[in-house]
């Protein structure tokens, strides 16, 4: 019996939940996965540990929502109407695939507080996130006057852009930049 190692296979674990077909391309021994889904179900066992990192995923949008919104509200920011831009909304780094994007969670929510959201993301299809999800992209050029910038997904574009190039992004001293993946931490850490 194959046993499972590291996060991203807990990760892929708890994404799976009914549907282990979605997890084909995670590296997780499909068998094993399949077996054990099937005895849980058999014995009316439900993993705690299956459903707890599906909440734990599905609640992420909310929390860097809530998280950006407090950051603007302790700055001193105005939160309706004001402007953030999100980088990236692909499924995972440096891949064009937006389906099942989480992302677009975040830009729900902060819709909900009244915000305009900018998306940025070099690698997806534009066509294909109108068509998904009714939103369209904007190019890293037509970023200016937001009030935040959350780094959603670690693209490699995303990781050259310059402190001089934020800067010119924001239309306010006071810059939140809410690093999701930690891709800016190694370049900014003692600079922002």
């Amino acid at each position: 019996m194959a046993t499972m190692s590291g996060e991203a296979d807990i990760l892929a674990l708890a994404l799976a939940g009914e549907n282990v077909d979605k997890v084909r391309s995670c590296g997780i021994c499909l068998q094993f996965l399949k077996e054990h889904c099937q005895r849980t179900k058999e014995y009316g066992y439900h993993s705690n540990i299956i459903l707890a990192g599906r909440r734990i995923n599905d609640d992420m949008g909310r929390y860097i929502a809530e998280h950006t919104i407090k950051c603007m509200v302790n700055s001193g920011m105005r939160v309706k109407k004001s402007t953030v831009a999100i980088l990236g909304v692909t499924f995972k780094e440096n891949c064009s695939d937006v389906r099942n994007s989480k992302v677009f969670d975040i830009v729900h929510e902060l819709k909900e507080y009244s915000v305009e959201v900018v998306i940025v993301d070099p690698i997806a299809d534009p066509n294909e996130v109108y068509r998904l999800y009714g939103f369209h992209l904007a190019t890293l050029e037509e970023i200016e006057k937001v009030s935040a910038v959350v780094i959603a997904v670690t693209h490699k574009a995303f990781g050259r852009i310059s402190r001089a190039d934020f800067d010119k992004m924001y239309c306010t001293d006071s810059k939140i930049l809410i690093d999701v993946k930690g891709i800016m931490v190694p370049i900014y850490a003692n600079r922002f």
